[in-house]
C-alpha cells in the first residue's frame, strides 16, 4: 500500500508538521537536503578537495623526511607545483650522492648507489600512491554525491505522488479493498509517477513517455487526470450522480397539438403571441 503523508514525513524527519502549499513543503525539505539539481557550490568543492590536498600535503612531507629534506610549502602555489619543485630537490640531491659515489667507487660502493636508487624509487613509487588515492577519494565522493541526489529525488516524488492521490482518489460507494488492490497495481503496471527539473510531478509509461492530452495538442495528461481516466475505464470511481441522472431519465413527451392537421399530415404550428 503507498506510504500515508504522516509516515513519508516522519522517514524525511518532518514529522508533525503541516504545510499549506507545496512550496512550504519544498522550503522545509530543502532545509534539509539540497536539491536534486543543485549545483555543487565552489566553496563546498574548495572545502572536500582542500581537505584531500592537506591529507596528502601532510604524507608527502613526512615522506621527504626520511630522505633528509626538509619542504617548504609555499601557500600561493598549486599543490602539485610544490610536489614538482620537491621531487626536483630530491632528484638533484640523491643524485649527487650518486655521482660522489660513483666517483668515490670504493668498497660497497656499487651497493650504496643501489640504495640510493633504491629509496628514489620507493619515493616515486608513494607520490604515485597518493596521486591514486586523491583520484579514488573524488571518484567515490562523486558517486555518493550522485546517490545522495537520487534518494533526495525520490522521497520528494513520493511525497507529491501521496498528496496528489489524496486530493485524487474519488473511489466509487461500495468498492472493496480487492478492487482498489487491483487497481493501484494495475495503475502501477502502466505508469510511472517522476518529476521535471523544476521539481513538478509528471506521469509517463513504462517507456518514459508522458501521456498526451487528447483534448489539447502539444499538451500532456497530469497525473490526477491518468489516475481518473483508468479509475473511469476501469468502473473503480464514483460517477458524477447528476451527469448518471440526466442519462437515466427518459426523453419528455410533447403532448399532441388541438390544431387540425394539414392534407399531408402535418401539424400546423401554434403562433407564439
Amino acid at each position: 500500500m503507498p506510504l500515508t503523508s504522516e509516515q513519508l514525513l516522519e522517514s524525511i524527519n518532518l514529522k508533525g508538521q503541516t504545510f499549506e502549499t507545496e512550496q512550504d513543503f519544498v522550503k522545509a525539505f530543502q532545509e534539509k537536503f539540497a536539491p536534486v539539481d543543485a549545483p555543487i557550490s565552489e566553496e563546498k568543492k574548495q572545502k572536500i578537495i582542500g581537505g584531500l590536498l592537506g591529507t596528502i600535503e601532510t604524507t608527502f612531507k613526512r615522506e621527504l623526511k626520511e630522505f633528509g629534506l626538509e619542504p617548504t610549502i609555499d601557500k600561493s602555489k598549486p599543490l602539485q607545483d610544490n610536489v614538482s619543485e620537491w621531487m626536483q630537490t630530491l632528484r638533484t640531491t640523491k643524485n649527487a650522492e650518486i655521482e660522489e659515489l660513483k666517483q668515490k667507487s670504493g668498497d660497497g660502493g656499487d651497493a650504496k648507489i643501489k640504495a640510493l636508487e633504491s629509496e628514489v624509487e620507493k619515493f616515486k613509487n608513494k607520490f604515485h600512491e597518493e596521486k591514486n588515492l586523491r583520484t579514488s577519494a573524488i571518484a567515490e565522493w562523486e558517486q555518493k554525491e550522485q546517490e545522495l541526489n537520487g534518494r533526495v529525488k525520490n522521497v520528494k516524488r513520493d511525497f507529491l505522488v501521496t498528496k496528489e492521490r489524496e486530493k485524487a482518489i474519488k473511489w466509487k460507494s461500495g468498492i472493496t479493498d480487492i478492487e482498489k488492490v487491483g487497481f493501484e497495481s494495475l495503475f502501477n503496471n502502466k505508469y510511472n509517477p517522476d518529476i521535471d527539473e523544476n521539481d513538478n510531478l509528471i506521469i509517463t509509461d513504462k517507456k518514459g513517455n508522458q501521456i498526451p492530452n487528447p483534448k489539447k495538442a502539444g499538451q500532456f495528461l497530469s497525473f490526477a487526470e491518468v489516475l481518473e481516466m483508468e479509475g473511469v475505464a476501469n468502473k473503480v470511481w464514483e460517477v458524477n450522480p447528476h451527469a448518471a441522472k440526466n442519462q437515466s431519465q427518459p426523453p419528455r413527451s410533447v403532448a399532441p397539438s388541438n390544431e387540425p392537421a394539414s392534407s399531408g399530415g402535418r401539424k400546423i404550428a401554434k403562433p407564439m403571441f
